[in-house]
C-alpha cells in the first residue's frame, strides 16, 4: 500500500492504474487489519475500559464486550493452533490427533502445515552447512517452493487438475486475476512466501 501511495503521489495522481492500485491495496490493507489479532485485542482493550468507565451501566458497551472477548478468542486459538501446525513434529502429532477425532479436515491442515515446515527446515540447515547464513536463506527459499512444488503435483493428480499450494497458488491466483483483491493477495503472497521461509523456517501462511 506505502509503495503503490508513493508512485502515485511521484506521478501526481494522472495514471489512473496506479490510482485504482493504491484503492485495491488499501482495502486489502484494511480487511487484513480487521481479521488481525492486533484490531481484536485492541478493540477488547478498549471496550473493556469503557465498560469499566461506565461501571459496566451501559448495555451497548456490555454487549460489545461480550462480542469482542469472543472474537479476540477466536483469532488468538486460530493464531496458536497454525503455529502449532507450523511445528515439524509437533504438527504431525496434532494432525494425528485431529485423524482420531475424525476432523479429516484439520489433520490435513496439521499434515500439510507441519511437512511443508519441515522441507523448509531442511533447506535452512542444508544451506546454512553449504554456504552459511545467506545458504540458510536460499536453501529455506527452495524448500519451501520444493514442497509446495510436491503438494502441487500430488493434488493436482489426484485431483486430475492443476491444484496449486503455497507460492504456486499465489502465482496462480495473481496471473488470473479474477479480482483485484484476488491479485493483491497474489502478489502478497507471492512477495511474503520467499521472506517467511527465510532463516527461520518459518512456512507461508
Amino acid at each position: 500500500m506505502v509503495g503503490t501511495s508513493v508512485v502515485a503521489g511521484v506521478t501526481f495522481g494522472q495514471v489512473d492504474a496506479l490510482n485504482n492500485a493504491v484503492k485495491e491495496t488499501s482495502k486489502f490493507t484494511a480487511d487484513s487489519f480487521m481479521k488481525s489479532n492486533v484490531r481484536h485485542v485492541g478493540e477488547l482493550t478498549g471496550t473493556a475500559v469503557a465498560a469499566a468507565v461506565t461501571l459496566g451501566k451501559v448495555e451497548g458497551v456490555n454487549k460489545h464486550l461480550k462480542w469482542s472477548a469472543g472474537e479476540t478468542g477466536k483469532t488468538l486459538l486460530e493464531t496458536g493452533n497454525n503455529t502449532a501446525n507450523g511445528i515439524p513434529v509437533v504438527g504431525h502429532i496434532k494432525g494425528g490427533i485431529h485423524w482420531m477425532a475424525g476432523d479429516t479436515a484439520g489433520c490435513d491442515a496439521a499434515l500439510n502445515s507441519a511437512t511443508r515446515a519441515t522441507g523448509v527446515v531442511g533447506g535452512v540447515l542444508g544451506g546454512l552447512i553449504a554456504g552459511g547464513p545467506p545458504g540458510a536463506i536460499a536453501g529455506g527459499i527452495a524448500g519451501g517452493a520444493a514442497m509446495d512444488g510436491i503438494k502441487t503435483g500430488f493434488d493436482s493428480a489426484n485431483a486430475g487438475k492443476l491444484v496449486p499450494a503455497g507460492q504456486l497458488a499465489a502465482w496462480k491466483a495473481a496471473v488470473d486475476n479474477k479480482s483485484p483483491q484476488a491479485l493483491v493477495g497474489g502478489i502478497v503472497g507471492m512477495i511474503t512466501a520467499p521472506v517467511m521461509d527465510g532463516p527461520l523456517g518459518q512456512p507461508a501462511r
